[in-house]
């Protein structure tokens, strides 16, 4: 028989505690209103050292956390949380405001991320997400208690009952137990407790990320989160998340008891929502206007097409704010400006406005003529979460415009006249 020794929390109060950090207000006031349907009991803090002073007492089913933050970004928050909770740190789900890169990713990772949200925050990717991490959170509660009060054969009546795949593995990962659910899921033999089981389970181009994430867990014994494609019965693979964290035996040995919940529908609607985000970026790309979005109120640029970097003439200042970029900008009002854009909801409309260019080693100073709008974006709340700026140079056509009147002025002042005069007798002569 097995035994093990787990952690259960300190309070199974049903209002699930939800951590939000982000040094933003309006940003919490947002994430309160999109999760209201979930009745989570949402713990809200504006800095990284509050929350950390409040999890240290308080057990909680997960965190959101954005990263970029000042004094104590994300990344740092994340690793205390790890440093101090280890394998019962809750899951942490990084909120930023750029598209993650591969660096990024990696780095989320080594922190003890367990999955991103990308601003601005759509509201039903974010609920959908947050309900996986709380049903999870419930199952291995209810798994845990039965473990720990009532042994083994009441923790597999239990896990019988569970509308996800329960698991046990010891360290190495040779299955110890699957509940029904696994049998009725994938259609495999009652019993059949094989690796190979596993492996002709989970899709072929996700067994190399799950292997290797397994692996990293097992190796630095920590809490084991992966998504990964599971064929159903009948063939059909359903995105899963699955997650695992060690638990010590009566001895040296460590077992790992996990779930594995089907997310698919939370899937689609990531990538609905991506295909949509794909055909805008383009368009943003593609457009024959300048183009860039900041992040409001922080004024930071998150997005500029190449026509917006030819006009900036410059090129690496996504992630940067405003003033930063275009310091002397300061003076000329332009914060005020947009403020009261965001404030207000109303674009501002600017034409035939003047830009000067000072001379640098390869572009000589000139003065170009653009017209162009600020316009508000606002989220599911309500909420101004980034400003639009658009437009065009207009140079060249108020030059050609200005060169059109100045000709019709000198015809009208001149009385003009041909310059080119037939005689009657010439044209007669070559037969005109």
């Amino acid at each position: 028989m097995i035994r093990y020794i787990i952690r259960m929390p300190a309070n199974l109060n049903p209002r699930l505690k939800v951590v939000v950090i982000d040094d933003k207000p309006e940003n919490l006031l947002a994430f309160g209103a999109a999760l209201k349907s979930l009745d989570c009991d949402l713990q809200k803090f504006s800095s990284g050292k509050e929350a950390l002073v409040y999890l240290k007492s308080n057990e909680v089913a997960l965190v959101l956390l954005d990263v970029q933050m000042p004094e104590m970004d994300g990344f740092e928050v994340a690793q205390r949380i790890r440093a101090e909770h280890g394998n019962a740190a809750p899951p942490i789900i990084f909120i930023t405001a750029l598209s993650p890169s591969p660096d990024f990713i990696n780095k989320a990772y080594d922190c003890g991320a367990a999955d991103f949200i990308t601003k601005p925050v759509d509201s039903r990717i974010l609920t959908a997400k947050v309900k996986v991490f709380l049903d999870l959170f419930v199952t291995r509660t209810k798994l845990a208690e039965t473990i720990l009060h009532a042994g083994e054969q009441k923790f597999r009546s239990l896990s019988e009952s569970v509308p996800a795949i329960v698991f046990i593995t010891d360290t190495r990962a040779n299955t110890m137990y699957l509940n029904k659910y696994w049998y009725e899921y994938t259609g495999n033999t009652p019993g059949d407790l094989s690796l190979d089981a596993w492996i002709k389970a989970i899709h072929p181009d996700d067994l190399q990320k799950v292997n290797e994430t397994w692996s990293a867990a097992e190796k630095s014994k920590t809490k084991w989160v992966c998504e990964y494609r599971l064929r159903r019965h009948d063939g059909v693979y359903h995105w899963h998340l699955g997650t695992s964290i060690p638990e010590k035996e009566i001895g040296n040995d460590f077992y790992w008891v996990g779930t594995v919940t089907d997310i698919n529908d939370q899937k689609k609607i990531q990538t609905e929502v991506a295909e949509s985000v794909k055909v805008l970026d383009q368009m943003f790309s593609e457009s024959h206007s300048f183009m860039a979005i900041l992040s409001y109120p922080e004024l930071r640029f998150l997005k500029s097409n190449a026509k917006h970097k030819l006009l900036l003439r410059k090129n690496n200042f996504i992630g940067k704010t405003l003033l930063e970029v275009e310091p002397e900008l300061e003076s000329q009002g332009i914060v005020e400006l947009l403020n009261e854009v965001a404030s207000t909801g109303n674009p501002f409309v600017g034409t035939e406005v003047p830009i000067y260019y000072a001379a640098t080693n390869s572009e000589p100073e000139k003065t170009s003529y653009l017209d162009f709008t600020y316009r508000p974006l606002e989220g599911a709340d309500g909420k101004v979460y980034a400003i639009l700026a658009q437009g065009y140079d207009v140079t060249e056509i108020l030059a050609a415009s200005t060169l059109d009147m100045a000709w019709h002025s000198v015809e009208k002042e001149s009385d003009f006249k041909p310059t080119l005069v037939f005689e009657k007798e010439a044209l007669e002569k070559y037969g005109l």
